[in-house]
């Protein structure tokens, strides 16, 4: 096969998307009936399946071509070629650079970064704890200075006996992008081999350490398969019965980093009781959910005491239900896993300004009691005689107590 050297034949060292080199080829070789290969190696060739002239020269299916490149230039260029209908889509040899860049601007810039944040570290017994703040800095904006920041604390937990580390980022702003970064470099194989387990807290903004958390929870269950999903449900306790908080999302086209639609937000979220996995044929196992209502969902007699009896209809007869059912594929659970039309949690408070009201009669009065949600729950469930799981429900009352003393 005769070979052309390119950079011999025209005085460029550039081929740019929009040169017309492609096009003076292709006119110069349009009537070739041999193969012939023409060698752009000692030029940076820029995108060529991007280039409009490109296709029209290799539609000649004599033309070969070689060129430096990426792991992906061949796969581009193979694309390009079966859009534009050639026969033979493998005419292209990719001469793939191995020179390692070094560039020590940045490695400099990076020792100056890890410098900042060396005053922020302070060994309690074996916990490394992190305040970020006294590195005088207002925000966490680049990927480059959460590495630095990460990078520190693997050089500051070497060699020592570190159990926990502990990153606080009190007054500081985390900007969009750089979370999921965080939660990644967390799971670093260093922490997992030294069983070091690091956490983040914040003490003014609780959803800024929620964000970083679910994308650890992303990376580490995100794309768990429906069997391990069903095996941790169970573990986790999600047998029949189980009283738990649903949240649905409103349908999108879209999904966010999480994998769920509208973003995460729910536009419904209900007390629910599961009421069992569910096998079908070819397809993963669903969940179903007997759900509440929120406008019926009380007690007869704190709906009768706070309503205007006019006549039969308006006595509160029963709660007003609805069945829902998911695929397990798209159903969260905790922050164990996501998933893209809802999320269940167990009814467990944090704080109470979380509590639910109930209206009891004393000494003729009608004073209003306020329960944390998990005891609000049960007393609604008990009062109506419907069956639930109390072992469960009782713990995350348990767990509500501990949490609210």
């Amino acid at each position: 096969m005769e070979e052309f050297l390119i950079s011999s034949e025209y005085q460029l060292t550039n081929v740019g998307e929009r040169s017309r080199l492609f096009r003076t080829l292709d006119i110069r070789f349009e009537t070739r009936e041999e193969d012939i290969l023409l060698d752009f190696s000692d030029l940076n060739v820029e995108k060529p399946w991007k280039n409009q002239y490109f296709p029209d020269l290799m539609r000649n299916e004599h033309i070969y071509i070689r060129l430096r490149g990426d792991k992906d230039t061949g796969r581009y260029i193979e694309g390009v070629l079966r859009i534009s209908g050639c026969k033979n889509v493998k005419r292209y040899e990719v001469l793939y650079e191995t020179r390692e860049h070094i560039d020590y601007a940045k490695l400099e810039r990076e020792k100056n970064m890890c410098a900042w944040f060396d005053k922020c570290f302070e060994l309690d017994g074996t916990t490394m704890n992190v305040a970020c703040k006294k590195a005088t800095i207002t925000q966490i904006g680049s990927r480059d200075t959460a590495y630095a920041l990460m990078n520190s604390a693997i050089n500051k937990c070497t060699g020592i006996k570190v159990t926990d580390l502990v990153f606080d980022f009190t007054g500081l702003a985390i900007m969009d992008g750089i979370h999921r970064f965080l939660a990644e470099r967390s799971n670093d194989k260093f922490f997992k081999e030294n069983n070091i387990n690091v956490s983040f807290i914040d003490n003014n903004d609780t959803e800024k350490i929620n964000t970083i958390e679910l994308h650890r929870t992303l990376k580490n269950n995100g794309s768990l398969p429906s069997s391990s999903r069903l095996e941790l449900l169970k573990t986790c306790g999600l047998v029949e019965g189980t009283v738990v908080i649903l949240q649905v999302f409103k349908k999108t086209r879209g999904v966010n980093d999480f994998n769920q639609m509208n973003d995460g937000k729910a536009v419904m979220s209900r007390v629910a009781i599961f009421t069992g996995y569910k096998n079908r044929f070819n397809k993963d196992c669903s969940l179903s959910f007997t759900t509440f209502k929120k406008k019926t969902f009380t007690t007869e007699r704190s709906h009768f005491l706070l309503t205007d009896i006019e006549d039969e209809d308006d006595l509160l007869k029963s709660l007003e239900t609805q069945n829902l059912e998911f695929d397990i594929m798209d159903i969260g659970f905790e922050d164990r896993f996501t998933g893209k039309c809802g999320h269940i949690n167990y009814p467990v408070q944090w704080d109470k300004s979380n509590n639910l009201e109930l209206a009891r009669e004393v000494d003729g009065d009608i004073v209003m009691e306020s329960l944390s949600l998990p005891r609000y729950i049960k007393e609604v469930l008990d009062s109506w005689d419907i069956p639930y799981n109390k072992q469960n429900l009782d713990y995350c009352i348990r767990i509500t107590d501990k949490n609210l003393s």
